[in-house]
């Protein structure tokens, strides 16, 4: 998964649709992959810049989740638009280590004469030339890039994507730095990819006339390979937590019309069943034989399922009187319900929060989550904060 890029006159492979789930970053970016052409979800405001990278408002401070819609492998089309930063490399081309890497940029580039075979004929260089590692050892080099492509030769992906940038600009290819992730795990009890901070990686993009932007990645194999894989007791118990937040923590009215309609179709073959079983009574008490056993295992999985429905169809509005409820958020629904704002029975907490575009009510929210469902209850501190901010909400 890579940063948003710019969607404007994109051609290129099939569209994939993604839903994310966000974990707090100290970021405003939102993520998805390569390259995104649309993102919904409950957000106040959004933000692009001239690059197609897309913002939220600030960097958030609790899970939240959205839906991409991306092209990956498209090529951004479109005029060349950048800064006279996109084709500096001016400093780099001055004394001893300007030489060297001038030096080295002809050797490379021998022969090639279009910006795409440049291009290519740098990254193959870089990628095949030297060693991957997060730990690069020092060497005689005047500078870190210098060092890393002369004397150390060994480095992790910001140096690679870095030369490879620069070897690009003193080409007179303009070119630009990205960062992002890498695509991460599979897990296959969920069917969806963990992204990691470990899985953050660099690369380049370059623009090529006729194409457009184009992605470059010059990091050796070794610095993009997966990690080990984790044991699949650790998988299932991230398939379950993100089960949890999808079923549990963010529970909607949508949800809760899906569940009823499952219920009300295996309430339906039970009753096929059950009139079947009065037909032939006898059948059931032979335990013995498969046909009793399923009438049986048909009659327990009916009754779980219809406790499970009364479970999820009670919360809403009603399942805040709970005695887990703090009473600040109970105070503050109190307030924002006199002034014309009340929480939906089909809302999520979030939800609300984010219908609300308030701020200190996100605050307050954040909190009462944390406490609600994360069992970490609020220091002293922390509930003096929250109860001023309802005390603003008063006046």
């Amino acid at each position: 998964v890579g940063g948003v890029g710019g969607a404007g006159g994109m051609r290129g492979g099939p569209i994939i649709r993604q839903v994310i789930y966000l974990e707090p970053l100290d970021t405003e970016v939102l993520f998805a992959a390569s390259h995104a052409l649309s993102v919904a979800g409950r957000f106040p405001a959004l933000r692009v810049d001239s690059g197609g990278s897309i913002f939220l408002p600030s960097a958030p401070y609790a899970r939240i989740v959205y839906t991409a819609l991306s092209r990956p492998g498209a090529f951004q089309k479109g005029p060349l638009s950048v800064s006279a930063f996109d084709l500096d490399a001016s400093a780099a081309d001055r004394g001893e280590a300007g030489g060297r890497l001038k030096r080295l940029l002809e050797e490379v580039t021998k022969g090639r004469k279009t910006h795409i075979e440049k291009a290519l004929a740098i990254e193959g260089h870089l990628k095949t030339g030297y060693g991957y590692t997060l730990n690069p050892k020092r060497g005689a080099g005047l500078n870190p890039l210098d060092d890393f492509l002369f004397f150390s030769r060994e480095g992790y992906c910001e140096h690679y994507a870095t030369a490879m940038a620069l070897m690009l600009r003193l080409s007179g290819i303009p070119s630009r730095l990205v960062t992002g992730f890498l695509e991460g795990e599979w897990n296959s009890y969920g069917n969806y990819f963990i992204v990691r901070q470990r899985d953050a990686h660099s690369w380049v993009e370059a623009y090529i006339e006729g194409e457009g932007w184009m992605s470059f990645d010059p990091t050796p194999q070794a610095g993009t390979s997966p990690y080990e894989t984790r044991s699949r007791l650790l998988l299932y118990l991230d398939a379950f937590r993100l089960k949890w937040n999808r079923h549990i923590i963010n529970y909607t009215f949508t949800d809760q019309q899906r569940i009823g309609l499952k219920i009300e179709s295996q309430t339906s073959a039970l009753f096929n069943s059950l009139r079947e079983m009065l037909r032939s009574p006898g059948d059931v008490f032979k335990w013995g034989s498969g046909r009793g056993l399923r009438y049986v295992f048909v009659f327990l999985l009916a009754v779980a399922a219809f406790f499970a429905y009364r479970l999820f169809s009670s919360r809403g509005g009603d399942a805040l009187k709970g005695r887990r409820t703090p009473q600040f958020y109970l105070e503050m629904l109190s307030i924002l319900e006199k002034r014309g704002l009340k929480r939906a029975d089909s809302e999520t907490a979030l939800e609300f929060a984010l219908r609300t575009d308030d701020p200190d009510v996100m605050d307050v929210t954040g909190v009462f989550q944390d406490e609600r469902y994360g069992d970490v209850m609020a220091g002293v501190k922390e509930l003096e904060r929250i109860r001023a901010k309802i005390e603003e909400m008063k006046g």
